[in-house]
């Protein structure tokens, strides 16, 4: 009986130190599967030391020489392609070995190579890219006026703010004037872009600015053709309108235009347009012009742009372009047309002198003396313009014109000129 349990016990101390043995492999299995793991990741490529190395050289910014595209890579093997506007062309991902980077989409389509250069990168089909400090797009009316300049000449104590994202300089064609270009035009419609604001010298208009808007208009007008004709002449391809306004402080006229292709020297032939716009801040011998140039379907970001660069600029004469005190509000008797306007606020109106103004729904502006006109029910009717007063937009589809009383349009080798009872022709 004895000897059973002996035998009995023995087998018993086998059994517990073979599970010993299987348990203590098991654990021997599981630490090892859990290093490789954490070393090389479990169902993952390993990222080698060298791979790293290889890759460091390429994050950053690129930019291809030539054509309007940046290229980004991070630390995180990925590559993303933006254009000169903003917009997201093209990303994936990167792999690499001894020549470089290998550029695919995130569904494995291969894209192109990447390799270093003595001067920066170059893509496999030659194409060089070199280094960016960041990502400059090309400048829109949402940027921020984060950059002030000076006016050269004889007007360096006003000063004018532009965004970063352009470059401000003195203007060779023109003194006391300030031009504005876009920092990566190359390769972009903005190519043919051009911002130009500063003070030009008028004499002989003094005496016909200070009896109204409606008297004034005229002179405006032949205020900005003779500027045209000196700044411009034959650039100037086609006239297409022009609205005068009264600012409180200047009166300002704004004209619309085609220019000549050839203004840029350079042989292109893409169609321009141009705004431009004259103000007059009283007797001070100058006038502040303010020029762009564009293809059309960029000409408004940058009269946008421009506009609200002028909003920081706070030249001022301290002149006002009512003759006379101006009103509050009209009084609740004053005679005024009853359909001058379509919003039902504005009208024009008479003071207690006979003389017109105009209420916008928020201020008054004079407009002439009694005897520059007439108010009634359809508006205020202008001796001067031989026609009712309204303004006229000047923007307006290729090819079209302005032809009325007081401006007619002649192609750019023939004249322009102001009616038979006007200033006669400037472009001879």
């Amino acid at each position: 009986m004895k000897n059973a349990e002996r035998v009995t016990g023995t087998k018993k101390m086998f059994r517990e130190k073979r599970f010993l043995q299987k348990k203590r492999l098991l654990a021997v299995l599981l630490l090892t599967v859990l290093s490789i793991c954490l070393v090389g990741g479990c169902g993952s490529k390993p990222v080698s030391t060298q791979d790293a190395d290889i890759l460091s050289s390429y994050i950053g910014f690129w930019r291809y020489e030539g054509t309007p595209t940046y290229v980004t890579i991070n630390d995180q093997y990925q590559w993303a392609t933006t254009d000169f506007y903003g917009n997201q062309l093209d990303s994936g991902v990167i792999t690499t070995d001894e020549n470089g980077l290998n550029l695919s989409r995130a569904d494995g389509s291969f894209v192109s190579t990447l390799a270093v250069t003595d001067t920066g990168l170059v893509d496999g089909g030659g194409n060089t890219l070199v280094p960016s400090e960041g990502l400059v797009f090309l400048p829109t009316a949402a940027d921020a006026l984060n950059q002030t300049i000076a006016f050269p000449g004889n007007f360096g104590n006003v000063t004018i703010n532009y965004p970063a994202q352009m470059n401000a300089y003195p203007y060779v064609s023109y003194t006391d004037s300030l031009g504005f270009d876009a920092l990566v035009k190359n390769g972009t419609d903005d190519y043919y872009t051009n911002i130009m604001i500063g003070f030009q010298p008028i004499a002989g208009y003094d005496d016909n600015m200070t009896k109204g808007l409606a008297s004034a208009q005229p002179y405006l007008e032949n205020m900005m053709q003779t500027l045209l004709q000196n700044m411009y002449g034959a650039n100037m391809t086609q006239f297409i309108g022009a609205n005068c306004i009264d600012g409180g402080d200047h009166y300002s006229i704004v004209g619309s235009m085609w220019m000549s292709s050839g203004i840029f020297g350079d042989g292109s032939s893409v169609p321009l347009r141009a705004n431009m716009e004259v103000r007059y801040y009283g007797p001070t011998g100058y006038v502040m012009v303010i020029m762009v140039i564009a293809p059309e379907s960029r000409l408004q970001n940058y009269v946008d742009i421009a506009n609200n660069m002028l909003t920081t600029c706070a030249y001022t004469a301290g002149w006002s372009t009512a003759p006379k005190e101006v009103p509050q509000a009209p009084p609740q008797d004053a005679k005024k047309s009853d359909s001058a306007s379509d919003d039902g606020v504005s009208y024009y109106w008479y003071d207690s002198d006979g003389d017109v103004w105009y209420w916008d729904g928020y201020e008054n502006h004079f407009i002439g003396y009694g005897d520059s006109g007439y108010i009634d029910d359809d508006g205020f009717y202008d001796y001067y313009d031989d026609g009712y007063y309204d303004d006229y937009d000047p923007w307006s589809d290729p090819g079209d014109y302005y032809d009325d009383d007081d401006w007619d349009y002649y192609d750019y080798d023939d004249d322009y000129a102001y009616d038979d009872e006007g200033w006669g022709d400037y472009f001879d």
